[in-house]
């Protein structure tokens, strides 16, 4: 059914032509706005096929247009009751089928199309994972520009994508990786390679996107005469090159309506700014402006506290967030010092249990955490006292997950596993560039691998190196082996590349699983338990396996706690949160040593309190890993009682 709209949600509905800004804070219903803007324009006239709704990930493109169709047709059917009862219609008269003609998609995902209709381009011309790395390494060395430094392509490719975001050029950026004049050349050398084989990697899309429309610029006009509607979600979250893009398509009517709030800027890493806003009410000098400043998710003590918090942030734009909610009774958030993880983890874990006692359900509780260094000793906690849990990204479990089937394949290789599932994963987790036919059949080892690679210098020097590799993984305690499969063999650049279709995630779930292992003696013992946990997870399983294939979803295995990160939590609310760690150092987070990265840190804990809708527990501890610690300045500057 329709929603009945606050004063601001309806001028920002009601709004037709030329460009506007819904500045909307937490919990301020603005995929509403926007669902309910579509409606309006359609019953306006104005064709479906004309209209494109970006957002920043997939998921959310999906479920914005499932909403937008269902909300379609509920109004279909009531236009029908009408009808039947001979009463005059009243509001859409729209049906579904004409709603699944409005365009929704990402940015990519849209530039893309653009690409592929008008540039010649297919399915075929994005590098697959892995790719990057070898197109970029044949540029290093045909130019003699090598650093034999473990991760170092990783470093250069991370910067390369870094210049293309920014819509830049590689002599105006200060690489890290190598010299100014290594890293333009490396950038020009690489970003030739793919333009003569006719390759994208995934910034390309939208890089190649405009230089599609400055060289045909009848071509631009095509695609602005198709979309003369758009709506762009959460657009503080957008890099240079997005924006600029976003403009061009626009033009020249301008009727671009963008939601967002630089308050929820949190993905500095990728590009994304604060900045962004104003930066569109620079462009648009006419630009008409909605606040939806009711929050009518949160509790009225959290937002009065998040509002406390925000405000220590001077790049910002002015805004006050007022609750919808009338005050309750209880206690709406708590403050608790631990000395101690462990007692800091136990303590959750109670109230956790008391809650459920109560008669609140798992799945209405979440815990969120700044980094994924701590919280595997409070979800084996968890999981020892029998509470289920779910770990975002993950599925089924976090066991089940394919950076796991990696960690459990190395391991296993370690201690004398000739499975060759197994040795697969080793020798393509990052990509090493062994043949799988130099494995031949079961039972498959390293000696196999000499064997075949008996002539070729090179390769058995990068043998003798896995080997020793794999010697020390079996000698030391599986956190450690980790810790060095990650740092030293190559695991976490490969992480970094596949963390661009993933949204950052990986690397994070990759911190989880190592955690896992922290108090195991000895890799048998941490495959052990990471078996058990498979197989409690998956009815019938086979004892033992460990080389499941990747997780998918399963809606039907039971709910849980949800864990996850203060970034994997935007744009999700659950009745009770539990905000974990919030140490000085942790939270902000000890390398954000600027007065942008402290303001972006601030604006990450704020957005983290709002997701909690009734309840609010912030904790923090007094001691880690034998060091002192201290409370996050956040929780003083939100103004919240702090037992003395």
């Amino acid at each position: 059914m329709k929603k009945q709209l606050n004063e601001a949600q309806r001028q920002a509905v009601a709004h037709f032509d030329g460009p506007c800004l819904a500045l909307a804070g937490p919990g301020s219903g603005k995929t509403t706005v926007l669902v309910e803007r579509l409606c309006r324009l359609l019953q306006k006239g104005v064709p479906a096929r004309k209209i494109l709704v970006l957002t920043f990930t997939r998921a959310a493109a999906a479920e914005m247009q499932a909403r937008f169709i269902r909300r379609v047709e509920e109004e279909t059917k009531a236009q029908g009751a009408a009808v039947a009862k001979r009463e005059p219609p009243a509001g859409l008269t729209l049906s579904a089928a004409q709603a699944r003609q409005v365009a929704f998609g990402t940015f990519h995902s849209a530039f893309f199309q653009i690409l592929r209709y008008s540039g010649g381009y297919s399915g075929s011309s994005l590098l697959r994972p892995g790719e990057k790395t070898i197109f970029l390494e044949e540029a290093a060395r045909g130019m003699g520009i090598w650093h034999d430094r473990e991760g170092w392509t990783a470093e250069v490719l991370k910067e390369i994508g870094d210049v293309k975001g920014e819509a830049g050029e590689p002599e105006q950026y200060r690489p890290l990786s190598c010299t100014p004049s290594e890293f333009t050349a490396l950038y020009r050398g690489y970003q030739q390679l793919l333009k003569s084989r006719r390759r994208l990697d995934f910034d390309d899309m939208l890089l190649r996107c405009r230089e599609l429309f400055a060289e045909q610029p009848k071509v631009l006009e095509i695609w602005q005469e198709r979309f003369e509607y758009i709506l762009i979600d959460e657009y503080q979250d957008s890099s240079r090159l997005q924006c600029e893009l976003a403009e061009l398509l626009a033009a020249p009517q301008n009727n671009v309506m963008v939601v967002g709030d630089d308050d929820q800027s949190i993905y500095g890493f990728r590009g994304a700014a604060p900045e962004r806003l104003r930066d569109f009410l620079a462009a648009y000098p006419k630009v008409s402006r909605y606040l939806l400043d009711i929050n009518y998710r949160c509790h009225p003590d959290i937002v009065a506290a998040a509002g406390r918090l925000i405000e220590n942030n001077q790049n910002r734009l002015p805004k006050k967030i007022r609750p919808a909610r009338q005050p309750a009774p209880a206690e709406a958030i708590t403050c608790r010092e631990y000395a101690t993880l462990r007692e800091e983890n136990e303590a959750v874990a109670a109230r956790i249990q008391a809650y459920h006692q109560a008669g609140r359900s798992y799945e209405e509780m979440a815990v969120l955490y700044r980094t994924n260094q701590n919280p595997a000793q409070l979800l084996r906690m968890l999981e020892a006292g029998g509470i289920p849990v779910q770990v975002k990204g993950t599925g089924k479990t976090l066991y089940h997950h394919w950076i796991c089937q990696d960690f459990c394949a190395y391991l296993a290789a370690a201690v004398g596993s000739t499975r060759r599932s197994d040795w697969l994963r080793v020798i393509s987790h990052p990509e090493r560039y062994i043949s799988r036919s130099a494995l031949g059949t079961e039972p498959a080892n390293l000696d196999k691998l000499f064997e075949y690679y008996a002539e070729d210098r090179r390769r058995l020097d990068q043998l003798d190196r896995l080997s020793y590799d794999l010697a020390l993984l079996r000698k030391i305690p599986p956190y450690a082996a980790i810790s060095h499969l990650r740092r030293y063999m190559g695991y976490d650049a490969y992480l970094q590349e596949q963390d661009q279709s993933e949204e950052g995630r990986l690397s994070e779930l990759a911190e989880q699983l190592q955690e896992t292992a922290d108090g195991c003696q000895t890799a048998e013992e941490w495959l052990r338990y990471v078996s058990r946990k498979q197989e409690a997870a998956t009815p019938g399983a086979a004892p033992g396996r460990n080389d499941a294939a990747p997780e998918k979803r399963d809606e039907s295995s039971p709910p849980g706690v949800r864990f996850m990160t203060m970034h994997g939590s935007k744009g999700l609310e659950f009745p009770v949160v539990f905000l974990v760690d919030a140490n000085e150092g942790i939270t902000p987070y000890r390398q954000a040593d600027s007065p942008e990265g402290i303001e972006e840190e601030r604006r990450l804990f704020y957005v983290a309190m709002t997701r909690a809708k009734q309840y609010l527990h912030i904790s923090w501890t007094k001691e880690r890993f034998h060091r002192q610690q201290s409370m996050s300045r956040f929780v003083r500057e939100a103004g919240l009682d702090v037992p003395t």
